[in-house]
């Protein structure tokens, strides 16, 4: 073949070789990038999906200590509860929102212990439950005389 810059016609070849002798340099780049590509996207979706239980366990085990303006009311742990109605064993009865046991505090009152049940019971109607239950005091009416917000727990504390 005569390559002649003189000559005004371009002149191209082309010319056929087996798969097996180009270069794998481009494939494996390709490769490389894809799988660097899913990793990137896993990584991604897994920080994300952490972000969002981490948040969701944060706004399930808000401290109650810190915004609650409801100073009369104790603020029970799940815990003490267990223990002062003895595993809740004593079941008095049930109702449409959970289970009442008798219990006893460490100080020796008599206290009833309501558990709240169902997915009925949401956090806002919660709130406006003790807030509406520890404003009233009526004579035909037992006390409440705090609460347990712990996790997904939540149970009431009646005289």
């Amino acid at each position: 073949m005569r390559n002649s810059t003189t000559s005004k016609s371009n002149l191209n070849v082309f010319i056929r070789v087996s798969e097996s002798q180009i270069s794998t340099k481009r494939k494996s780049t390709i490769t490389v990038s894809v799988v660097l590509g899913i990793v990137g996207a896993l990584t991604l979706a897994l920080g994300i999906s952490s972000i969002l239980i981490w948040r969701r366990h944060q706004l399930r085990s808000m401290d109650w200590r810190a915004d609650f303006p409801y100073s009369f009311l104790t603020i029970f742990s799940y815990k003490e509860l267990k223990t002062a109605s003895r595993n809740l064993r004593s079941k008095l009865g049930r109702g449409g929102f959970g289970s009442v046991f008798k219990g006893s505090l460490p100080d020796g009152t008599l206290v009833t212990v309501k558990k709240m049940e169902g997915s009925r019971q949401n956090e806002k109607q919660f709130r406006a439950e003790i807030s509406s239950l520890g404003n009233i005091q009526h004579v035909n009416l037992v006390r409440l005389r705090g609460f347990c917000a712990e996790g997904s727990r939540r149970l009431l504390v009646y005289d």
